[in-house]
């Protein structure tokens, strides 16, 4: 979803970058067919500068940063400051900054780069996101005040409406579980970042 995101934002001729935070299972750079580092990791342990760990994508105006070789220092270093000074360096330099993390739940990343971010998209799978997990993310985004835009549902087709497997009504449930925590419209400290 992120990579999709991404590549939508660039072809409309706005300058983005794309971030790889998923330290556990990277894949953004397989989707995008791009070397899996050094990355992110190695720039907060300061072994690496921001501009050397830039790559250009096919897709014109869309740079990525992969997530590289992750470390106990790299999670000391982004729990100190979540992300925000990477974040803040290149919402100076982009229009939009999308980042891509683990699952919300499972890990501590997730959480401390989406104190950073301007929205936040949940992204779950049909037939396979369960609404109590959504609702227990949704929560956990609310209790840190993170504007939460919405969830998008990957895996649903055009024919996902009229289907009646079960799944219709928990995709209701859960859309119902992912309300505004605070207007996604105020953006704060300029362009939007997404996690």
């Amino acid at each position: 979803v992120s990579c999709q995101l991404a590549a939508s934002l660039a072809r409309t001729g706005k300058r983005v970058a794309l971030v790889d935070c998923d330290f556990r299972r990277p894949s953004a750079y397989e989707m995008i067919n791009a070397a899996p580092g050094p990355g992110l990791s190695e720039f907060l342990r300061g072994e690496v500068s921001l501009d050397s760990i830039r790559q250009p994508t096919q897709a014109a105006g869309l740079t990525f940063i992969a997530a590289g070789q992750i470390d106990q220092r790299t999670l000391q270093l982004l729990a100190h400051d979540g992300g925000r000074h990477l974040i803040r360096t290149l919402k100076s330099q982009f229009d939009f900054v999308v980042i891509d993390t683990s699952p919300m739940l499972f890990v501590a990343e997730p959480s401390m780069m989406a104190q950073n971010a301007d929205i936040v998209l949940l992204s779950t799978r049909r037939e396979y996101s369960r609404v109590p997990y959504v609702i227990q993310a949704r929560d956990s985004l609310r209790s840190l005040q993170v504007p939460l835009l919405g969830a998008i549902v990957v895996g649903a087709d055009s024919d996902f409406q009229r289907q009646t497997y079960g799944y219709q009504q928990e995709v209701v449930q859960m859309s119902r579980a992912i309300e505004s925590v605070r207007n996604p419209m105020e953006f704060r400290n300029g362009p939007p970042v997404s996690v």
